[in-house]
């Protein structure tokens, strides 16, 4: 089987990414400005129709890097939700293929980042040392 370019999975991310967003826009009625914020995004998402990667400038990456998370939410929101199914399964592929692509071409975000970095810590431990706090 042939291996997918980055262009492909760009184009094949559009729509999911564009469903993830109209949803949110829809989820968000009420609250003018994160539904300026996402028109935005849906009108620079959809621009991304038929472009490459090797053609965009700052502002147009920064649109396929928000293509390619917002369509891994999505495929994986739908995964999650049928996942005995083919379907489900696919999604689930889906969304590996756009965080694996995301985060090669653009580098993991702020929040995956910082959870890279943390500590696990047991919250029996937190607790104890509270109440001895409290008691001491």
């Amino acid at each position: 089987m042939p291996k997918i370019t980055d262009n492909t999975l760009l184009q094949r991310a559009i729509e999911p990414a564009l469903n993830d967003r109209t949803s949110f826009l829809d989820a968000m009625r009420g609250d003018v400005d994160t539904l300026e914020v996402i028109e935005a995004e849906i009108k620079v998402i959809g621009a991304l129709r038929g472009k490459r990667l090797a053609t965009l400038n700052e502002d147009a990456r920064r649109a396929a890097m928000l293509a390619f998370l917002y369509a891994e939410q999505w495929e994986s929101s739908y995964a999650d939700s049928d996942p005995r199914s083919q379907a489900g399964a696919r999604a689930r592929k889906d969304a590996a293929r756009f965080h694996e692509t995301r985060v090669r071409l653009f580098g993991r975000t702020a929040f995956e980042a910082m959870v890279a970095d943390a500590t696990s810590v047991d919250v029996r431990d937190i607790l104890k040392s509270m109440k001895a706090a409290r008691a001491g």
